[in-house]
């Protein structure tokens, strides 16, 4: 008689090939057209969670109130965006602006596998914000509490008005994670006068 454990054996190594990671959730990309804007409404409103990761002070700039210079969102017409409100130290750099994206209590951590991006300009009561080139640092640290890493974008649009963002991919390093911070390295204006946009946001959540 054959023994049900050899039988059952090739089905088992076949779940365990699918499902590597037992506490894997799933492939979440965050586009961020789920939060609703309102035209007649100045301030920018939040984007508070998607897909059980915190986007801090993240908030949402739209084609349907385009308080930034036009910029094409990857999909739909949402995109998040970090204003120049806060600093970053990196050794002996100042970088500016920035914001840390948190996991959630529901999850245990994520793999941040790639995002959309382009910078613009933010200029107080201004209405001559462009499109224009940036770098970006993207930094995260893991359930262990240590930095996986440090990677850098550049972005360079194809028009002052309207530009493409460009797709950034996070090197191997970039799993496990608890939190990841996106920051303005240089500019070509102040850092200070540039905001960061995102969107297509792709994760990778754990239970």
């Amino acid at each position: 008689m054959v023994h049900i454990a050899v039988l059952l054996a090739p089905a088992l190594a076949g779940m365990a090939a699918a499902f590597p990671n037992p506490f894997y959730s799933g492939v979440y990309t965050d586009t961020f057209d789920n939060v609703t804007v309102i035209p007649v409404v100045s301030a920018f409103e939040r984007v508070g969670y998607q897909n059980n990761l915190s986007y801090n002070q993240f908030q949402i700039d739209s084609a349907a109130i385009q308080q930034l210079a036009p910029i094409k969102a990857a999909s739909g017409k949402n995109v998040a965006v970090v204003l120049p409100t806060t600093t970053l130290e990196s050794g002996t750099v100042s970088l500016n602006p920035q914001n840390t994206v948190f996991k959630s209590s529901a999850i245990r951590a994520f793999d941040l596998v790639q995002f959309f991006f382009g910078c613009t300009t933010f200029l107080a009561n201004s209405q001559a914000d462009v499109d224009l080139g940036c770098s970006i640092e993207v930094s995260g640290y893991n359930t262990a509490g240590k930095m996986v890493g440090i990677a850098s974008y550049n972005y360079t649009p194809d028009a002052a008005f309207g530009a493409d963002l460009v797709k950034a991919v996070l090197p191997d390093s970039f799993v496990n994670l608890v939190n990841v911070t996106f920051a303005v390295s240089t500019s070509s204006v102040a850092v200070t006068d540039t905001a960061i946009v995102l969107d297509n946001v792709s994760h990778v959540n754990y239970w």
